[in-house]
């Protein structure tokens, strides 16, 4: 709606398959080259797809493949030395290293503040630590309803049963027996409503993940929402996990560093749940126990977090996330919220990174070309236009910009597919 600036976003020049020229097609390859030096260079057939599955629930109705056969997004090494300190390594991409030196060092800073939140969340989705996780409600504290609450319901209830002579002179079926045989099974059990959760609750975890001494790839996004007299609302975004398994995103990191002439918002997280076990024709108990009736999305929302100036927030990528709606304060005045993102990769992994990648900026080899001197240097700009309108590579911006239109259409059906699959899936519960 014209109301998102992005001025640094990983899907304008992101790998192309097919058409990205790589350094290597070791993923392992550790090395950095100056950028400056590989800029022009690279081959196409270094750059291949790594087919893999990730574990979709096994309720889920398609174990589709969540990966990308035309795009990825570029990460950037990161070091995280011993003592916490952050160390930018490759260039980032869309972000030109030498006109925004100064904003590396700044996101290096940040970054560092972002890594203690990182190994929160990864030591809290660690598997270990999750089969370690016991019910937090004790059983003991549910309330179970009474034998005779139960006989006065079910009469209630069964009053069309007892009309058509379910218990009636002819029947083999005594009512009070029936009562008693079918009480253990079919009484209602309330859940606590005046539970108070206790953080000392919580088991302690059996493993714990510290970064620091790590050499991280990271996606870096920053952009701004601008609203205006004339178009003064935000609509709520969709619900989605950021990336697909092309990325191999583990956590996000945002900082929402500057907010002006804005009302109060929220960021809400879900995840999808299992669908629970039940008896056949149990519907009440899984209403009642669980929330859900027949037909409901199989999701669980989480809460959602009050958007303040200068805060930082952390959650694991197996959480979908939505910004809430939000508006001008004053609606004579422009205002704003910026924010910058940080997604991680999964540290146990490599993918393509601008280790890996030159960059693909034609604007940036321009540059890098009129520096020196060079008989094409002496040229007039109108001439050097169009000699750089014949070399396929690196890309221009307008080929750049169609490649991203096209990846936003893909993800778009990788966020509806999810939707489908996972987190919207129906609970059927039949007949």
């Amino acid at each position: 709606n014209k109301q998102v600036l992005d001025l640094v976003h990983p899907s304008i020049y992101p790998i192309v398959f097919g058409r990205t020229r790589g350094l290597t097609a070791d993923m392992s390859a550790t090395r950095v080259p100056k950028w400056d030096s590989v800029i022009g260079k690279g081959q196409v057939k270094h750059i291949h797809i790594h087919q893999t599955e990730i574990d979709v629930d096994p309720d889920a109705r398609d174990e589709t493949r969540y990966r990308s056969e035309k795009f990825q997004w570029i990460p950037t090494e990161f070091d995280v030395g011993a003592d916490g300190k952050v160390k930018i390594l490759s260039y980032i991409n869309n972000l030109h290293p030498k006109i925004h030196e100064n904003m590396y060092r700044t996101l290096e800073k940040i970054f560092e503040k972002f890594v203690p939140l990182f190994n929160n969340v990864l030591t809290d989705s660690c598997t270990q630590n999750c089969k370690n996780d016991k019910l937090r409600i004790k059983d003991k504290s549910y309330i179970v309803e009474e034998y005779v609450d139960y006989v006065n319901r079910v009469k209630k209830e069964g009053t069309a049963r007892m009309n058509r002579g379910y218990f009636g002179e002819e029947s083999d079926i005594d009512e009070y027996g029936y009562y008693y045989e079918t009480y253990k099974d079919q009484k209602i059990v309330y859940a606590p409503q005046n539970y108070k959760f206790s953080p000392d609750s919580i088991p302690k975890n059996i493993i714990s993940v510290d970064l620091k001494g790590s050499r991280l790839q990271v996606i870096v996004k920053l952009s701004n929402v601008i609203l205006t007299p004339e178009n003064p609302k935000y609509k709520e975004g969709e619900w989605h996990v950021e990336g697909i398994q092309n990325e191999e995103i583990v956590a996000t990191g945002i900082y929402y560093y500057d907010q002006e002439n804005i009302t109060d918002s929220y960021f809400a997280l879900r995840q999808s749940v299992c669908e629970p076990e039940y008896e056949e024709g149990d519907h009440k108990g899984v209403e009642t126990i669980y929330g859900f009736e027949n037909g409901d999305p199989l999701y669980q929302n989480l809460g959602k977090i009050k958007i303040v100036k200068n805060q930082m927030i952390s959650f694991p990528n197996i959480y979908q996330h939505q910004v809430q709606d939000f508006e001008l304060r004053d609606k004579t005045k422009p205002g704003y919220r910026k924010m910058l993102s940080f997604f991680l990769v999964n540290p146990k992994k490599r993918i393509y990174s601008t280790a890996h990648i030159p960059p693909q900026q034609l604007s940036w080899f321009e540059i890098e070309l009129m520096k020196n001197k060079n008989k094409l240097s002496e040229l007039p700009g109108l001439i050097t236009d169009e000699i750089s309108k014949t070399l396929d590579w690196p890309i221009s911006l307008k080929e750049a910009k169609k490649q991203r239109e096209e990846l936003l259409k893909e993800r778009k059906f990788y966020v509806n597919k999810q939707n489908e699959d996972i987190f919207e899936r129906e609970l059927d519960l039949g007949e």
